[in-house]
């Protein structure tokens, strides 16, 4: 079951964090698809991801494209076009494990699931370009800096 907020609305309002309830996540890919489906495709970055609601119905969205069109490994290839960043280590925790829960769904093996959230979800400050991207491991910030 995916997980939402459930801390104090001081912390809520000292970040200035919005969280995007799923019907207004879904009324925004009403009107994306509106023109056709190939709208879905291509990289998905949300850079205040949240609890992964933007995210989790763009991977939804993407694996029935793909699967729909026979696109081979459609569960990974959806997988591999999400991104996210978060400013609340506790928060990219929990939409880390909402887009666990999601892969179930895809049969999408746990070891891909894992390298993706780990290359593609980071924590960080998206709104200060100086401070863009924390490491969560020592050896993600050699990759980082390698980049």
């Amino acid at each position: 079951m995916k997980k939402e907020f459930d801390g104090t609305k001081e912390k809520q309002q000292q970040l200035g964090a919005f969280y995007t309830p799923d019907e207004l996540v879904k009324k925004m890919y009403e009107k994306l698809l509106l023109n056709g489906s190939s709208n879905i495709c291509g990289p998905l970055l949300d850079p205040t991801c949240g609890y992964g609601n933007i995210l989790i119905y763009g991977l939804q969205e993407k694996f029935k494209h793909y699967k729909k069109n026979n696109i081979q490994n459609a569960a990974e290839k959806a997988f591999s076009e999400i991104y996210g960043i978060e400013l609340d280590k506790e928060v990219l925790d929990t939409c880390k494990e909402n887009l666990r829960e999601s892969a179930v769904t895809m049969n999408l093996d746990k070891n891909i699931v894992e390298k993706y959230l780990t290359l593609h979800f980071h924590l960080g400050d998206a709104l200060n370009p100086m401070n863009y991207i924390f490491s969560d491991t020592d050896e993600e910030q050699k990759e980082l800096d390698d980049f």
